[in-house]
């Protein structure tokens, strides 16, 4: 069992406990962590208040998510989260390396102090990691600290599934234009968008013509809908999750101010979409506005390019990276390749002639 302790502004702190204590009862109950709100000091111009968050790595991580969610308006501000001294190590790693790691999967700022400060309830030595980004960041980088994050494609325990969060993870089919998407759905909301005995989840494919399937749990943390299809059924199918999962957030009270989304990149198509000394990345951050980050690591012959930002953002980033790819696809197709020709009506006049020559 891990605790951190997240900081939470003092006057926000009635969000995170809730009428009678209902909002820390449903943290508990979603997430299996226990949570423990520090008592109110005696000087009132005291700025946060603590939040203890004990539970397994993966749980700690959703449980932070949902306390900043509710504690926190400005959808980019500076987390303080303590967490034991000895995790720290592991945070920063050799030269380096890991912190900078994390700060790449995070999509975040994250810095960790380098002195150590003795928790007053517990006597246990702690450090300070600040991260500056998205609440949703937090759960992501709670997990690089303390260990339940690794990347993609490392294989799990014992041969287990690979970590990194990406499970169902299949190999790409010979349509070049078959889009293999993970859609990132908040701790504690996937039911809105999965309906009674998986009926709403069954009518958002069938209204949007794409194959639809929920990852399963991990640990109380975030979960997936895995999307299939080309890109205009990806791009509804998507738009009816934001949808949902908006409706939800807002009914329960929490922040859900940009989507993340994996894209998965064929092994073939995986440098035209980075670009000459990455430029191709440049032009479609620059471009969408949104934060991408391409993993080095494949799964199933396909690396994972993470997507954060507004709904517009990701869509229209994705959008690029098809075309990219589809370009790369068929160009490797009219070579003699095993990819199958595209549908001429379907894509941009530019494919389709490049697999006429």
């Amino acid at each position: 069992m891990e605790t951190v302790g997240l900081m939470v502004p003092a006057d926000q702190i009635a969000k995170v406990i809730g009428k009678g204590g209902a909002s820390l009862k449903q943290i508990r109950e979603t997430t299996g962590c226990k949570l423990q709100v520090e008592q109110q000091s005696e000087d009132p111009a005291q700025p946060t208040r603590r939040v203890d968050i004990s539970g397994a790595p993966a749980q700690v991580a959703a449980a932070a998510q949902l306390v900043a969610g509710k504690a926190f308006v400005d959808p980019d501000v500076a987390y303080s989260i303590y967490i034991p001294a000895e995790k720290a190590g592991q945070v920063v790693g050799r030269g380096g390396d890991n912190l900078r790691r994390a700060r790449e999967m995070c999509h975040a700022r994250l810095s960790l102090n380098r002195d150590p400060v003795t928790n007053a309830a517990t006597g246990q030595q702690e450090r300070l990691l600040t991260v500056q980004g998205e609440s949703a960041q937090v759960s992501m980088a709670v997990r690089c600290a303390l260990g339940a994050s690794a990347p993609f494609g490392t294989p799990g325990p014992a041969g287990g599934p690979p970590a990194g969060g990406l499970l169902g993870v299949r190999a790409p089919s010979a349509d070049p234009e078959e889009l293999h998407l993970h859609f990132a759905v908040p701790a504690g909301l996937a039911g809105a968008i999965i309906g009674k005995g998986g009926a709403q989840v069954k009518q958002t494919a069938a209204d949007s013509g794409a194959r639809i399937t929920m990852s399963s749990r991990e640990g109380g943390g975030d979960r997936r809908a895995v999307i299939v299809g080309n890109y205009g059924v990806c791009v509804a199918a998507q738009q009816a999750l934001h949808k949902q999962v908006s409706e939800a957030a807002q009914a329960a009270g929490q922040a859900y101010a940009e989507i993340s989304v994996i894209y998965m990149v064929r092994r073939e198509a995986a440098g035209a979409v980075i670009g000459k000394q990455g430029s191709g990345l440049k032009q479609i951050r620059e471009t969408s506005g949104a934060r991408v980050q391409l993993a080095q690591e494949e799964l199933e012959g396909q690396r994972p390019c993470s997507i954060s930002g507004s709904l517009e953002g990701v869509l229209q980033a994705e959008k690029l990276i098809h075309e990219l790819s589809l370009g790369t696809l068929v160009k490797l197709g009219a070579a003699g390749g095993t990819v199958a020709p595209p549908d001429p009506a379907a894509v941009p006049t530019e494919v389709a002639a490049a697999w006429q020559r």
